[in-house]
Parts: C-alpha cells; structure tokens; sequence
C-alpha cells in the first residue's frame, strides 16, 4: 500500500540546511524527542543511490530488509553494506538518482514492559529534503528477536512552502506500537522538527551517558530497577519522594557498575552517604565499599547488615582511604569540593556529583556572572579543582530524576607528581580560605527534624482546596458521569503561602520542607507546574489511554479526597476511581 499524508504544517521560512540539522538530531538523538527512549546508539551508516521516488520502493523490500538485519544479529555478524543490497535493484537505478544516508539505530525503551528495543533505520535524503524512518525488528524484555512489519513513516520539506507526515497507509502498528504511534507522530514528532528547523546550530552531539557503554547501562538499570528500585519505592520509610531518591540512587548505581565494568574488585567510599541506599545497592551487587555520614538514618537499620554504613563526623582536611579505589561524593553538600582533594591524597579515583554548592569552608561565592547559572559556574570551580588535584576530569550528564546531573568522573593517573600536587591542592584551599569568612570547615550539626503532624498538613490543603474553588469565575469540566463538575481556578506559590501566618510558615519550612513540598505530597489532589498550583481532575483507572500517562496508584488503598470534600463529589464512578469512595470500598483495611 502506498503513504498516505495525515498531517502538515507550515514552514515558509525555513532554511533547508536547518531541516536537514534537524533530521540530525531526530537520527542522533531521538529520545529528547521520544520520552519512552533511554537513548540510541547508531549500529551502521551507509551511504546509497536511490531513484527519485525511493520511499515507494522502500514498502515493498523492508520486510527482506528487516530479516537481513535480524538474521545478523542472531549469527552475531557484523553489519555490512550488503544487507542493503535488497533495497534497489539494477533496473530501478536507471533513472534519476540521488544519495540517501542510511541510519542503522538501536533504539532502548526507557520502560520496557513488552519491548526491550527496537531496531530502526532512519534514511535521510538531502538533495529531496526527505527523512524516513522504518522499525525493522523488536527485541522483547526476554532479548528475543521478531520482524517488525514496521511502523513506516517519513517528513517531507516542501522548500518554501510546508512540512508534511506520511505514513504507510496498511501499517496498523502505528495505532499501538510501544514506542511510535500516529497520535504521537502528528501531535509530537513533527512539530518537534518544525521547531528544531528555526534553530541555528543544534546540538547534534550525545550530551548524556557519555562515559559509558549506553545499551550495558540500559541493562543494568532495568535489572536494578526490578531487583531493588521498584520494591523499595513501595515500601519506602522516609519522607523524601521515592520516585525522585530511589531510582535516582538507582541510576547512580547503574553509572558506577559501568564505569567499573573492567574490575570489580573496585573498593568504593561514598562520603555523605545519606540514607545509604546507594551503598545498598553496590554492596549487594557484589562491590566492597562503605558509606559515611555525619548522623545515622532509621532506615540503615533496614540496610543492615548488607550495607556498611558508618556514623562520624570527618575532619576533610586530614581524612585519606588508602583502601579505597574511588572516593564518591553523591550530593556531598559541604564534604563535595573535598572529594577531588581526598581523592587525590587518597591516591585513587572519585565521582562526584554536586548539588548544593559548598566551597572549603562556607557556601559557594559566586563571581557573579550574570550569563551563567549558580549551578553552571559552581561545576566549573570543581573543574579547575579537579585539575589542581592532578585529575584531567571527565564530566557527563547522567539519565536521573534531577535538575542537577552533571556528574565528575577523575580517573587515578599513574604519573601522578603527589608532592607537586599536594603543594598545588594546598595553594589553592588558602586562597579560598581568604575569599572566606569561616576559616575552618564546619560540619553540620546533628538535626533531628520534628515530622509535621499530618492532621497539619490536611488542614493546610484544606485551605488552599477551598481557596481554589473559590475563585472566579468559576471553571467547570464535564465527565461522562457528572456535567459542570467545579474544577477550581489556579493560584502562584506565593499567592498560597499568603493564606498562611508567619509562624505557620516557619513550621512548614523546619518540619515540612516547605509549603510547596506539603502541596506535592498530595499527589492526589493538586497539580504545581511552573509554581502554579491547581487542582488535578481525577482520572479513570480503567481508561486504557490514562493508564499509560497516570503514574501507578495503589488502587482503593486511601480516601478519594474528592468524594469527601468537594462539593460536588468525586466525578468519577466508584469503580472507575482509583481511590476508595468510603471506607467500605478501602481494599486491606
């Protein structure tokens, strides 16, 4: 069957070399596009002649196409140029031809539940302004290989003029496929390219995981996600947000597993440990190592005897681990400009990944360039220390649920000067000992943080809940079974933050974390976004399209805070909501 067009959109000012830089990224990197994909990794490039109207051609041979590649995969041979020779035939290159760049791609699920990966191949056409891209074969959780009778699809630039979507028109894969389908194409995918071709110079180079083998990260992390990150998040004691600090330690493990690939007889020290989880995770795959902190945490005692978790307070400036192969410093705080330095007496390796910036002795003093952020100039100082330490660091941007990623990785040399160095590294702690105002390091004293009761907190969302409705004019949504259901209006942080006294406010920043951390542990109720506050409408548990987008809930295990206290109830079906309407539909009471 022939493409079919389904969607365009405009573009009369477009550069054509921006279409192509854009056609680019969507080959390099299409999971900044595609959410479902961790990232790609390119297999294979090959340049062929092609007639004119080649897409047409590529309908009839994807399938022969497809089992080549697959047939090489499972004999473990190298691609090569011949597995394209299918494509075209002698009789077809006597017309006009042009040159199509082939892109062979393998292509990880960030999620995989069905499918692993996808083996893709992306042909784009510079001379007719064309990029297509066709699933060739499917590699399911179980790593077992099966031909894709696509999806198929390509964007056309018609120069001056318009883009447009084409898509296979017998190609039912694209109403369900797990990583591309046609809603996703139009609404997603092309308007992404249109945008991309307004961009001067894109980056087109990997700016994440660049340090590591991407499709053994891939495996590793789902394994750890199953083994520890998805029981854990369940069953998780503190009252930090599991799906941030869970399988963002996950993560981190999994980037570590990779980089000692080589020897795992790696002997780690992670310094500011806080909850240990990553130190769980290395020790209970197999890595010697312990973790430290100033004071110990309830959940240790869970991690224990697995985990090696000390409790002390360091003096940085005289501690060395010459047992230790890597020193880590995982939101380190004050400990984190010491890591390189440790590391560097230590005689061994570090990773470092700052967040709140500490210089030796007080916080971070900026110089106050106005282009760049605090975060940006703060990993540049670390830099330059890092090289001060005798490290020629490594930095990369790690795949966790975090603004702050960017990640330094120092490497032992052998040709380390240690005396030169250590003459250095002295130098410059003094010369950021007079930028200071304290002149020895200061370590944080014990806090035992009081929990803030949770009748507080309900009252607290009771007064923004109710203050919401409030506004007018009033918002309304239908739903199937309830019409002109109150939705309420919307309300800035700090628009919220006046509904509370200044002593109430206090209580919520030492006990609480703060308002806008209260608000976010009603994940039920309230939606914030861009430090806007609104109500979220309820959402079927039972609608096939929600359960994709809606995070998991524990079906009927709390109160549906709708059907007891809006005015007009919950607007969902007691069997369509995923909370309880009543205590006696609450499931293991």
């Amino acid at each position: 069957m022939p493409f079919k067009r389904i969607s365009e959109t405009e573009a009369k000012n477009v550069d054509p070399g921006h279409f192509l830089q854009s056609t680019l990224l969507w080959t390099q990197k299409p999971h900044v596009v595609n959410r479902r994909l961790l990232a790609a990794v390119q297999k294979f490039t090959h340049v062929q002649s092609f007639p004119n109207n080649w897409p047409e051609l590529i309908l009839p041979t994807h399938l022969q196409f497809a089992n080549n590649v697959k047939r090489l995969l499972e004999n473990g041979e190298d691609f090569s140029k011949d597995i394209f020779s299918c494509l075209t035939d002698s009789k077809e290159l006597e017309s006009e031809q042009t040159n199509v760049t082939i892109y062979l791609r393998y292509s990880m699920i960030k999620n995989p539940i069905k499918t692993f990966a996808v083996y893709d191949a992306v042909f784009n056409d510079d001379v007719n302004n064309i990029s297509l891209t066709a699933v060739l074969v499917k590699e399911d959780v179980n790593h077992k290989l099966e031909v894709e009778n696509g999806p198929i699809f390509y964007i056309k630039y018609n120069v001056k003029d318009n883009m447009q979507l084409f898509i296979n028109d017998d190609d039912a894969n694209l109403t369900t496929n797990d990583v591309y389908n046609s809603f996703w194409l139009e609404s997603v995918l092309l308007k992404k390219v249109r945008n991309w071709s307004d961009i001067k110079d894109l980056n087109l180079n990997q700016t994440s995981l660049r340090e590591v083998d991407i499709p053994f990260y891939n495996e590793i992390y789902q394994r750890l996600k199953q083994e520890y990150g998805l029981p854990l998040a369940k069953t998780w004691t503190e009252c930090t947000d599991p799906q941030k600090f869970v399988f963002e330690d996950v993560a981190i493990a999994a980037y570590l597993i990779c980089l000692w690939k080589a020897d795992k007889a790696n002997k780690f020290v992670d310094l500011g440990c806080g909850n240990g989880l990553l130190v769980y995770i290395l020790n209970s795959e197999g890595y010697d190592g312990y973790g430290i902190d100033l004071q110990s945490r309830n959940i240790w005692n869970r991690f224990r005897p697995k985990a090696d978790l000390r409790e002390y307070a360091m003096e940085p400036s005289t501690e060395i681990f010459m047992d230790a192969n890597w020193i880590i410093g995982n939101h380190s705080d004050e400990l984190t400009p010491w890591i390189p330095v440790i590391a560097s007496r230590s005689k061994c390796s570090f990773f470092l990944l700052p967040c709140c910036a500490f210089d030796f002795f007080s916080r971070f003093q900026r110089k106050g360039r106005e282009r760049e952020s605090v975060y940006e100039e703060y990993t540049k100082y670390l830099i330059n220390l890092s090289t001060a330490s005798g490290f020629e660091a490594k930095v990369d941007v790690l795949r966790i649920p975090s603004t702050k990623r960017t990640c330094l990785i120092g490497r032992k040399c052998t040709s380390m000067d240690y005396s030169a160095i250590s003459v250095k590294i002295d130098n410059f702690i003094e010369s950021r000992r007079k930028l200071s105002n304290e002149k020895e390091f200061t370590a944080r004293k014990e806090v035992k943080r009081p929990i803030l009761e949770k009748e507080t907190k309900e009252s607290i969302a009771m007064t923004i809940f109710n203050k919401l409705l409030e506004i007018e004019p009033a918002n309304y949504v239908d739903f199937p079974s309830k019409q002109n259901w109150i939705c309420g209006g919307e309300l800035d942080l700090k628009d919220c933050a006046s509904l509370f006294d200044t002593d109430q406010l206090n209580k919520l920043k030492s006990q609480g974390g703060g308002l806008a951390s209260v608000l976010k542990g009603f994940t039920q109720i309230f939606s914030i976004i861009k430090g806007k506050v609104r109500l979220k409408l309820p959402t079927n548990c039972n609608h096939n399209e929600d359960k994709r987008k809606r995070k998991k809930v524990e079906i009927k295990k709390k109160l549906c805070w709708f059907h007891c206290h809006h005015p007009n109830n919950c607007p969902l079906k007691t069997e369509d909501c995923p909370y309880a309407h009543g205590s006696h539909d609450l499931l293991n009471k």
